[in-house]
């Protein structure tokens, strides 16, 4: 059993307005991100600091670390979480498939206490799956003066799972973010065009 936290987005300061919240292909962002959730695990939690996430239907928890970015989202969830493995999900990732996240989870055994994609130089420590056991580490991560979670990957025990073209349901865009109404909108374009 493995559940979904999906991160609502901060501050959204470079999108001007919140996030998690905005439109994409004609519903909010979070929602594309708990539908595909949804196709992996029942057991999913939104973890939101601002109103308006309670209309989706999951449970909404809070940072307990307050301002302390992603790494605090992802300590809010795994405290809250019930499982041992849970798949963290930020928001802004709307080209993500089921069938990737299922893929993902396939790559994860037991034993693995992080597993995070990494296509060439770039690490996905927000699609990635987390142990509970890391709670402890991720806490005195989120409780220093460096918050960077690819700091925290690279000073731990990480499963890296390689992405290219040849990987099954690789797409150009799956970890395509956006946090800009230009990402937003060349983002929608680039779908069209698909």
């Amino acid at each position: 059993m493995v559940s979904a936290i999906v991160l609502a987005g901060g501050f959204s300061s470079r999108m001007g307005m919140d996030k998690g919240l905005i439109q994409f292909w004609g519903k909010p962002m979070i929602q594309r991100s708990l539908e595909i959730a949804s196709e992996v695990t029942d057991d999913i939690i939104i973890i939101a600091n601002k109103e308006g996430y309670e209309q989706f239907g999951y449970p909404v928890h809070r940072d307990i670390l307050k301002g302390k970015g992603p790494i605090g989202g992802i300590h809010s969830g795994l405290t809250h979480s019930n499982t041992a493995h849970n798949l963290v999900l930020a928001c802004d990732l709307p080209m993500l498939s089921a069938d990737f996240l299922q893929y993902l989870l396939d790559q994860c055994s037991e034993e693995d206490l992080i597993v995070v994609p990494r296509h060439g130089d770039q690490l996905e420590p927000l699609c990635a799956i987390y142990h509970r056991d890391c709670l402890l580490l991720i806490e005195k991560a989120a409780t220093s003066s460096d918050l960077s979670l690819h700091g925290f990957i690279q000073c731990n025990t990480v499963k890296f799972i390689d992405i290219d073209e040849n990987m099954p349901y690789y797409s150009p865009y799956l970890f395509r973010n956006v946090n800009t109404i230009e990402d937003l909108h060349a983002l929608e374009r680039t779908s069209d065009e698909d």
